[in-house]
């Protein structure tokens, strides 16, 4: 292997283990320390410091779904827990689809079932689907 490939390599290997320290979970990563606040710019301008939420981190979703269940007379929203990036990522790809016909009324079939097994005093759920169209 010609040095030029070796020295590719090596700053590809380096490059890959920064990343993959800046995307672990802040439990698993180590205190900001003077090595950590010099490779803080390297984490930002690769997306890895934040996670890799560069793909548009302050632009919400159009599409809202909305999820009420019925306790004792009274409408309560439900809310879905959300403990990762990963988590929320996945919840919005299922929100997304809802906008496909074939596929709306499966899909808020699930998402009151789902409500309804987490809701023990539930005996109804309304799914409701909002579009925020700017004109």
């Amino acid at each position: 292997m010609s040095l030029q490939r070796r020295i590719l390599c090596i700053f590809w290997a380096i490059h890959l283990s920064l990343c993959v320290l800046w995307v672990l979970p802040d439990k698993l990563s180590a205190p900001r320390s003077r090595a950590g606040r010099f490779l803080l710019p390297y984490g930002l301008y690769t997306g890895a410091g934040n996670k890799y939420a560069f793909f548009a981190p302050n632009v919400p979703s159009a599409r809202r779904v909305r999820i009420r269940v019925l306790c004792g007379g009274e409408w309560i929203p439900f809310e879905t827990a959300v403990n990762s990036s990963e988590s929320l990522l996945r919840l919005h790809t299922i929100t997304s689809m809802m906008m496909r016909a074939e596929v709306e009324e499966q899909l808020g079939a699930s998402w009151a079932a789902f409500a309804l097994g987490r809701t023990p005093c539930a005996k109804a759920a309304l799914v409701e689907e909002d579009y925020y169209g700017i004109p």
